[in-house]
């Protein structure tokens, strides 16, 4: 993940890019987040978290995903928007 800053905010704000589901495939988001979110947020072993992206107030549900490497989970996916 890229560190930004937001200019609106004046703050460092985090890039994640998860993959989710659209009709025929798989997407790429793209969230901004804040450094709170970022710390749920576990590369390479199985994990689940909330994050809300900072420019549009929309929460996620996030969990660790394979990038399709035997027992690899650098990648990640949408569970759900709420």
């Amino acid at each position: 993940m890229k560190n930004l800053v937001y200019p609106a905010m004046k703050k460092h704000i985090n890039l994640f890019t998860p993959r989710i589901r659209d009709g025929q495939g798989w997407d790429r988001l793209t969230l901004f987040i804040s450094n709170e979110d970022c710390k749920k947020i576990h590369r390479g072993r199985q994990w689940k978290a909330t994050i809300t992206d900072i420019k549009s107030g929309r929460v996620f549900k996030v969990r660790g995903a394979s990038c399709g490497f035997s027992r690899c989970f650098c990648d990640a996916i949408v569970k759900e928007v709420t």
